[in-house]
């Protein structure tokens, strides 16, 4: 695991900014928008996808550090 894994693993945390914005454009520029339940699940499972994106990331970074390849 090298420096660039360490990258790949940070990039994807900025799409929660995309997911919610998609979100907000559903709600607010459609005329169905989302209901109670919609919104929940929705903001419930980017809650847990970014748990696992930055998991993710974390991890690789303790590896690195381990090896001694990111200071």
């Amino acid at each position: 695991m090298n420096r660039f894994d360490l990258e790949q693993k940070i990039m994807p945390l900025h799409q929660i900014t995309e997911d919610l914005q998609l979100i907000m454009n559903k709600e607010f520029d459609t005329k169905e928008g989302l209901t109670e339940d919609e919104k929940m699940n929705l903001l419930i499972g980017l809650i847990e996808l970014h748990k696992i994106r930055f998991d993710a990331a974390l991890d690789c970074m303790e590896i690195l550090i381990k090896q001694g390849n990111l200071k």
